[in-house]
């Protein structure tokens, strides 16, 4: 998947550090390390020869992988190696969002009358299908919490669900039934269907659904957000930004937003930032937890957070 670079990422479960390495070249892993604390689980070199933990003997043993596969995912077992649990589960449960594209408006789904419907929570594009299922799975309880999240982000709305749109006409014969989402606005007697929601609206709409599925389901271990608040006037923005930061903390999910916008950043405390910059080949990681002093500092500037980032104070 990836030609080249090197990674290193601090992870912690259960209050224990763990550290994982990882660098590769010409698409062959040249390194790859992972320990827990200072006890080593996994160690591999540029031609695949390494050390593993097995768990029952409480040992490393000698093992060789093929140096296009990644150990920590082609080495898996729940018996002798379950801490290659730890980085797979959290790795195969994020859930991407790309705030800046229609994030499922453009999408009428076909739902076959008889076939099963292919269901997969991480498509972020697909969101009518992940409604369906949790409407199957929680009914008025997954309904209810999506409504009372859209009030929050300041969208009332009485009701929500899934229908053929009246406006859409297809040529030729469907094999099953047409359906988008539709709700109902507090105020206005009919349906509108999705199309006919904004574009803003609908990101919102599509977030709170997923969401809320997600913490229903306690399979996503994740959310990454892309472009944070993109299209979205001040209020709006700043509703979901809030919004997302504390469902973030009622439910223990983590939460990575990424953005440029200047209102997003004076938003959100700087104890939260991660600043990326890069220099040539190399790119540079600043937060409060390796840079501190800096960050504590520059609450005696005065200025905003945005200006945290466009000053290149952190780089001075």
């Amino acid at each position: 998947m990836f030609q080249e670079g090197e990674w290193t990422a601090d992870f912690i479960h259960n209050n224990q550090k763990y550290k994982y390495i990882i660098g590769i070249s010409d698409f062959l892993v040249k390194e790859e390390i992972f320990r827990q604390g200072r006890r080593t689980l996994l160690r591999r070199g540029p031609d695949g020869v390494g050390r593993i933990r097995l768990e029952k003997k409480g040992e490393l043993v000698d093992f060789q992988t093929p140096t296009d596969q990644v150990a920590s995912v082609s080495r898996r077992d729940s018996l002798q190696h379950s801490f290659f649990s730890l980085l797979n589960d959290w790795g195969n449960n994020v859930l991407f969002f790309q705030f800046g594209t229609p994030m499922g408006r453009n999408e009428i789904s076909v739902i076959a009358k008889d076939g099963p419907v292919e269901f997969d929570p991480l498509n972020t594009d697909r969101v009518l299908v992940v409604f369906r299922e949790g409407m199957k799975k929680y009914d008025i309880q997954f309904k209810q919490s999506i409504i009372f999240d859209m009030e929050r982000l300041g969208y009332f709305i009485k009701d929500i669900g899934a229908r053929t749109p009246i406006d859409i006409k297809v040529q030729g014969p469907v094999q099953g039934e047409l359906l988008g989402l539709y709700i109902v606005e507090q105020g206005l007697g009919e349906p509108v269907d999705q199309n006919q929601i904004s574009q803003g609206m609908f990101r919102a709409l599509s977030v709170v659904i997923q969401l809320n599925f997600a913490i229903l389901s306690r399979d996503t271990a994740c959310i990454l957000i892309d472009d944070i608040g993109e299209g979205l006037d001040f209020q709006r923005c700043k509703a979901i930004v809030e919004f997302l930061m504390e469902k973030s903390k009622e439910s223990n999910l983590q939460l990575i937003m990424s953005t440029n916008d200047k209102l997003v950043m004076n938003m959100v405390p700087l104890n939260y930032w991660t600043v990326l910059s890069r220099e040539e080949r190399e790119m540079n990681i600043h937060n409060f937890k390796n840079s501190r002093e800096k960050f504590e500092n520059f609450s005696y500037t005065g200025l905003n957070n945005f200006e945290f980032f466009s000053s290149g104070y952190i780089e001075n």
